[in-house]
């Protein structure tokens, strides 16, 4: 029969074990560019609980800001301060929950909230809302814009707008 402290004694092999395998796959990630936890189709906003007036007037306006209002919206109005799914750690760093855990990979935390951006304003830039001859170079803008999402320039001024305010804003976190 196994005794608490033999079994004790196992339970913190199986615990260490665990540790250097997440410290591996950590290394990997880093050295490799592999992603281990890309899982976008997990994290993709289906209803974004804004009404589609809104999203059509940050998509019109153009502007980066207006997105990161977007993600505001979509994230922290109306949403209990302990529910957020993204925190703001000690040395100024953005974590994000999936999974059942925190993480901190700004590579896809940016990737993930740049797709749901995208398709907000894709789900609102149809035909439906831009159908009239005059809302034609409208809807021709907008695409525009959203195709010019995915430039690495546009990227970097997210990135560096987002965590400005983000960091910043302390009413949010």
């Amino acid at each position: 029969m196994t005794t608490n402290d033999e079994l004790n004694d196992k339970l913190d092999i199986i615990i260490e074990m665990m540790k250097k395998f997440d410290e591996r796959l950590i290394f990997i990630e880093k050295n490799y560019n592999i992603n281990f936890n890309n899982k976008i189709n997990d994290v993709i906003v289906k209803d974004y609980g804004i009404d589609d007036k809104i999203i059509i007037s940050s998509l019109e306006s153009g502007q980066i800001i207006s997105d990161i209002d977007l993600i505001k919206r979509i994230f922290f109005i109306n949403i209990d301060k302990k529910n957020y799914p993204m925190r703001i750690t000690s040395d100024k760093k953005i974590e994000y929950w999936n999974n059942n855990k925190w993480h901190l990979n700004d590579n896809y935390l940016y990737k993930t909230l740049l797709t749901i951006i995208k398709n907000a304003y894709l789900s609102v830039n149809n035909t439906v809302n831009y159908d009239y001859e005059d809302k034609l170079d409208q809807f021709l803008k907008n695409q525009d814009y959203i195709a010019k999402m995915n430039e690495e320039k546009y990227r970097e001024l997210f990135i560096k707008q987002f965590k400005n305010i983000f960091v910043k804003d302390t009413n949010l976190f």
